[in-house]
């Protein structure tokens, strides 16, 4: 209904608010995905954006946030052909590839670093940091993590 009566003013304050109060819901976290999507220009500037809005919104609050990290990684594609892929008209998910993003291997690198091992977040920053890995075609690296 929001899409056909073009109706997204003040959507995006709603759904920054609805995450203030509950970071942990899913649905809201979706939510903000289609708002942009449907607001925004899709530009390295954007994903860098909300990669970095994820990652304040973990460091705020939970590590084992999942939906968080879905969102996430539902900007960042793991190679070229699914990033190019996801730009066609067809598309209603963008992606860009995420080895364009170096600041995020670091951040889950310092993360790893910085969190007891077998927190439940854990496996969130390993499964970014293989994408990253995959994307980076450094397979040895990969089947280490």
């Amino acid at each position: 209904m929001i899409q056909h009566f073009n109706l997204f003013d003040g959507e995006e304050d709603y759904v920054n608010e609805m995450i203030k109060k509950n970071p942990m819901n899913n649905s809201i976290w979706s939510y903000r995905y289609f708002i942009l999507a449907k607001t925004k220009d899709f530009t390295k500037e954007l994903v860098e954006n909300e990669v970095n809005f994820a990652f304040d919104t973990l460091n705020e609050f939970k590590l084992d946030n999942e939906g968080v990290w879905v969102y996430l990684r539902g900007y960042l594609a793991r190679s070229k052909q699914e990033a190019e892929r996801s730009l066609g008209s067809n598309s209603s998910v963008k992606r860009m590839l995420i080895s364009e993003f170096p600041f995020i291997k670091e951040k889950c690198e310092q993360m790893l670093k910085d969190n007891i091992e077998g927190s439940s977040g854990y496996r969130f920053i390993l499964t970014l940091l293989l994408d990253f890995q995959i994307a980076e075609n450094d397979i040895e690296k990969a089947v280490e993590t």
